[in-house]
C-alpha cells in the first residue's frame, strides 16, 4: 500500500485516486447509510468478498497521512473523521463480531425444548 500511496507514475496515481475516492465516498455515506463505519466495511468484505473494507484499507495505508492528503486534494472531510483519534480501528480490532439474537428478544419467546419438530421424507415440517 505504500507503493500506491507514494506512486508518481500514471498507474500508481490512478490506483491512489481510485482508493481515495472510495475512502471519501464511504466516509460521506456513514451518517446516511449507517451510523457505524464498520457496517460499510462488513458489507464490502462479507457481501463483495473484499479482503479489507475501505476503512480497514485506510488504516492500513496510514490513517493520518491518508487523511492529510485527502484534505489537501479534496478539501474538508466529514466532521466525524476529524473527531477520530488516530484511526478507525484499535490494535487487533476486527469487523467480525455478532450479537446473539437472544440479546434483542425476550427469553419467553424462546422454545425451552418443549416443542418437537420433525421433517417427513418429502420435507414437510411437523410439530
Amino acid at each position: 500500500l505504500d507503493v500506491i500511496f507514494n506512486a508518481q507514475d500514471e498507474a500508481g496515481l490512478f490506483l491512489w485516486e481510485t482508493l481515495r475516492n472510495n475512502f471519501y465516498y464511504s466516509a460521506i455515506n456513514v451518517p446516511k447509510a449507517t451510523d457505524d463505519f464498520r457496517d460499510i466495511d462488513r458489507a464490502l468484505v462479507w457481501g463483495f468478498n473484499w479482503k479489507l473494507g475501505p476503512f480497514q484499507l485506510w488504516d492500513a495505508m496510514g490513517y493520518e497521512r491518508v487523511k492529510t492528503r485527502m484534505e489537501d486534494e479534496l478539501g474538508d472531510l466529514p466532521q466525524w473523521i476529524s473527531d477520530l483519534d488516530g484511526g478507525f480501528y484499535k490494535q487487533d480490532e476486527t469487523i467480525e463480531y455478532a450479537t446473539p439474537i437472544s440479546h434483542f428478544v425476550k427469553d419467553e419467546l424462546w422454545d425451552k425444548g418443549d416443542a418437537k419438530l420433525s421433517v417427513t421424507h418429502d420435507y414437510q415440517l411437523l410439530l
